[in-house]
């Protein structure tokens, strides 16, 4: 697959605001446990969780680059709702503030799964940030969505989690979104299991905002 010849450039961007979004949560607006209204550039939009999920209130941000939230099992937030016993992982969502247009007949969809491909892109598809240390063990697309199944064996921000877990990758009202599921070790859902919530994750995104 090809891509433009500022693709890889452009796509670093995007994956960097998508995958490693910090900020104060300004324009961040909490509808409901399960939803919040966040500002994405010049627009609001919406993070959703499938059932049995909430959103961490205090782990929401916006910010120039884009919004992210923490999503976990209610229960494990003291929300109602939950499964018994909850459901020992962790989701991420980030959406980038830059509006991503296709190039040269290109999505970046398509971009962006050719560049994860290259050792920059490994790189930051991990946790690590080690590209030697990351690969990819399979992807698909589904429904204009890309699921990544990642191993990362280097050295994880996050102690405690599962060396491999999913990402995925949508276009929300034009902006790239990263979805991510990630499984306490030894205690979390499978990578059957993981893949399932994340899919639910995604269709809950999608039903919430503006497609394209």
């Amino acid at each position: 697959m090809q891509t433009s010849s500022r693709g890889p450039g452009r796509a670093t961007g995007v994956v960097l605001a998508a995958l490693a979004l910090a900020g104060c949560a300004t324009g961040v607006q909490m509808t409901a446990p399960n939803r919040a209204n966040v500002a994405v550039g010049d627009r609001m939009l919406a993070i959703a969780a499938p059932a049995g999920f909430c959103i961490d209130e205090e782990a929401t941000a916006s910010n120039a680059n884009g919004a992210f939230a923490l999503v976990t099992d209610c229960a494990l937030l003291g929300q109602e709702g939950g499964r018994t016993p909850p459901v020992a992982a962790m989701m991420t969502a980030s959406i980038s503030a830059s509006p991503e247009p296709a190039t040269a007949g290109n999505s970046p969809i398509d971009e962006l799964e050719a560049f994860l491909r290259t050792p920059r892109g490994r790189a930051l598809l991990g946790r690590s940030g080690r590209s030697e240390a990351t690969r990819i063990v399979q992807s698909a697309r589904r429904d204009d969505v890309l699921y990544v199944l990642v191993e990362d064996r280097g050295t994880s921000p996050l102690p405690g989690v599962e060396p491999r877990f999913w990402r995925a990758f949508m276009t929300i009202d034009g902006r790239l979104a990263a979805l991510t599921i990630q499984s306490f070790e030894g205690a979390g859902p499978d990578l059957q299991e993981s893949l399932r919530h994340l899919v639910a994750f995604t269709a809950a995104m999608r039903a919430a905002n503006p497609t394209g």
